[in-house]
This record gives structure tokens, sequence and C-alpha cells, in this order.
């Protein structure tokens, strides 16, 4: 009887001793008392694998997001380059990020590299180089000018492609674009203030105004995915001619030229069909 009573108080003992580690146990759950790590403890996501840092870039989605940083490099030199005055300098640094825009999506469809996180730099390079940059020129070019009026024009500008880019990922298009890139307006608004067509304040603020303007509406402009590859050669070489070229003012001509008969033939696109059904349409009702 003696040994049955010593076992059954070691099984006691051994039951308490086991619920005290249960007790004493550290939780899991970081210990900050807030509801939010609660929640994040408790999250669906988390249990499941969801919501880890993302994998590191890969080689091949290197080469893009290379090209994505010499966008934003270019953005920052020019406006340095404004704040000290160099307004050719400046304006070629807007046009070679221009064409770097141009180039990082198509070698990244090429490479099979595209990933959100490229889509989302891309797009912060697109407001520094062609929404800040841009528009620190024109308030820097025009510095006499009142200051309301300049820093508005300029927060316009800036407020309006930061929204394009937003809705553009929001809501994105089929085979156009939906309103004018910040791209193509970027470079129109270093093209007018710092190019040889500059040096009225009033009609340098109603081209910015008309580019903030398309850059919201839901005009449609073409996109050249599929081309833009097998004119890779002549990108490379329209951006040597811009860097080393001697006289700014025939690059600043030239570039004004090309991206104008792209706004220009993005409407003519658009507002042809339409004239020429009105047309048949009065016509059908002559002859009736």
């Amino acid at each position: 009887m003696a040994h049955v009573a010593r076992v059954a108080r070691a099984t006691r003992v051994g039951r308490v001793a086991r619920a005290t580690r249960r007790i004493r146990r550290p939780s899991r759950i970081p210990a900050t008392g807030s509801s939010e790590a609660l929640d994040r403890a408790q999250s669906p996501q988390l249990r499941h694998g969801q919501g880890r840092q993302p994998a590191p870039l890969s080689i091949r989605q290197s080469i893009p997001t290379m090209i994505t940083l010499v966008a934003l490099a270019c953005g920052l030199a020019a406006i340095e380059a404004t704040r000290v005055g160099a307004w050719d300098t400046a304006l070629r640094l807007i046009l070679v990020a221009a064409i770097a825009d141009g180039v990082d999506g198509t070698v990244a469809r090429k490479l099979g590299a595209v990933s959100p996180m490229g889509t989302q730099l891309d797009s912060l390079a697109d407001i520094v180089a062609f929404g800040v940059a841009p528009a620190f020129l024109f308030a820097t070019y025009f510095a006499d000018a009142p200051d309301p009026a300049r820093y508005a024009v300029a927060l316009a500008f800036v407020g309006t492609g930061t929204y394009r880019l937003a809705r553009f990922h929001a809501q994105p298009g089929g085979d156009a674009f939906q309103g004018l890139p910040i791209t193509i307006a970027g470079a129109l608004l270093a093209l007018a203030v710092a190019g040889p067509f500059g040096g009225d304040m009033l009609l340098m603020s109603v081209i910015a105004i008309g580019l903030a303007v398309l850059m919201v509406t839901r005009q449609p402009f073409p996109k050249f995915s599929r081309w833009k590859w097998t004119l890779m050669p002549a990108v490379l070489v329209a951006t040597v001619i811009i860097a080393v070229w001697p006289r700014a003012e025939t690059v600043a001509i030239v570039s004004a030229i090309l991206l104008g008969v792209y706004v220009m033939w993005s409407f003519i696109a658009t507002f042809a069909p339409r004239l020429r059904r009105r047309g048949q349409a009065h016509e059908g009702r002559l002859d009736a």
C-alpha cells in the first residue's frame, strides 16, 4: 500500500510540473500589449506564408531595373543642372531619361523579367524625371515671375502627372494609353521652356496647363510596345546624339517635332474616323 501511495503522489507531482511548464512557456505573440501584434499573429496571410519579404532580384530582373535607375539618375541630375542654370544640360538629361523610360519596359518584357516591384520603381522614377524635374525647370527658368503663379503651374503639372500614373496602375488600359503619358508631357514641357521656343511666361504656363489636362483626360494615345525592340538600335543612336550633339537647339527642334507629331497623330487617329462616319451619315440623309 505504501508503494502505491508513493506512485500516486509522484504522478500528481509530475502533472503539476507539466502544467506549470505550459503556463510559463513564452507566447509566440510579441509581447507588445497591442492589438496590432495580436492581429498580425493571427493573420491568415502570415500563417500561410504570404506577406513575407520579397525574393531578391534575379540577374534578368536587375537589367531593366538598372535602366530605370538611369532614368531616375538623369532626372535628379536635371534638377541639379536646373539649380545652377545649365538649361541645355537639364533639357538633354530629361530627353535621355525619356529614352531610358521607353527602353526599360521593352527590355523587361523581352527578358521575361516583368515584376510588380519593377513597375512601381518605374512609376517613382517617372514622377522625378518627368514630373518634378520639368516643373522645377519651369519654376526656376521664370524665377522673376510671381511666386504663386510659378508654383501653381508647377504643382498642377506634378499633381496631374502623379494622378495619371496612379490611374494607369489602378485601371490599366489595352492597346492605348488613357491620357498623355507623363514621359511625353515632361519632355514637351522641358522642350518648351529650355528649348529655342521659350521666353514668354504666360505662353509656357498655357502649355504646361494644357499638357496637365491632356494627362488626366481619357484621350487614347498609341503604344509602341510591338515596335520598340525593332527600333532599339535607332534608340541607342538617338541617345548618343542627344547627349553629345554640340547644338542643343537642333536637338530640341528635332525632339519637339517628333513628340508633336505623336500627339497630333493621336488626335487625328481618334477624330478622323468619327468625322468620316458623320460625313457618311450626312450623305445618307441627303440621298434619302
